[in-house]
């Protein structure tokens, strides 16, 4: 049985698995207003936390439908994937 199938879990529209304890990037509103979500597991949902945004906390299985795309944002994630142009 791997990791997935223990924990609640979904992908990003990158095709990475975001779960409990990992951070998601999206943004909302014209002009846009960038969020970071810290995701945590309440009564075996994806909670999102946005805290001093309306409302500041959501489903994570229905953002798309109110922002359409978000991402895993987690830091360690940020640093194994960078290119480094110099």
């Amino acid at each position: 049985m791997d990791e997935h199938s223990k924990r609640p879990h979904m992908r990003d529209d990158g095709g990475k698995w975001v779960t409990a304890g990992d951070t998601v990037l999206f943004s909302y509103g014209i002009p846009p207003v960038s969020v970071n979500a810290l995701i945590i597991e309440r009564n075996g949902r994806l909670i999102g936390l946005c805290h001093g945004h309306n409302p500041s906390e959501f489903n994570l299985r229905s953002l798309r439908r109110h922002v359409g795309s978000w991402y895993k944002y987690n830091k360690y994630y940020l640093k194994t994937t960078e290119v480094n142009d110099e």
